[in-house]
């Protein structure tokens, strides 16, 4: 069993990845829920697609799919800040979500 990163470690990558997202997206604020939910849709349709294909027998562009799981990520935590959220308490939030579900099966 591997152990969890410490919080403070957690903490440093969300805030990391956070002030990419910022960087990336310098002078663009995303802090309309609507914009934010249609470029979800847009994201997951393309990865509902590559599964789809799976589903039907043919290949998938699986590298396509990790590209589109890493835009979900960067993305969402870059949305919560614009939110007014903070990424970092979400994260952890999530994770001891996460954790509990992970128990519970």
């Amino acid at each position: 069993m591997h152990s969890e990163p410490a919080t403070a470690q957690v903490d440093s990558a969300t805030e990391t990845l956070y002030q990419l997202g910022r960087h990336i997206w310098r002078g663009h604020s995303t802090n309309m829920l609507p914009y934010i939910s249609a470029r979800l849709a847009i994201v997951v349709g393309d990865i509902q697609r590559q599964s789809l294909k799976l589903f039907e027998g043919r290949r998938a562009d699986i590298p396509g799919v990790g590209n589109n799981l890493g835009h979900l990520a960067l993305y969402s935590i870059r949305w919560m800040g614009d939110l007014n959220l903070d990424p970092a308490q979400c994260v952890r939030v999530a994770a001891g979500a996460q954790r509990r579900q992970a128990d519970e099966t």
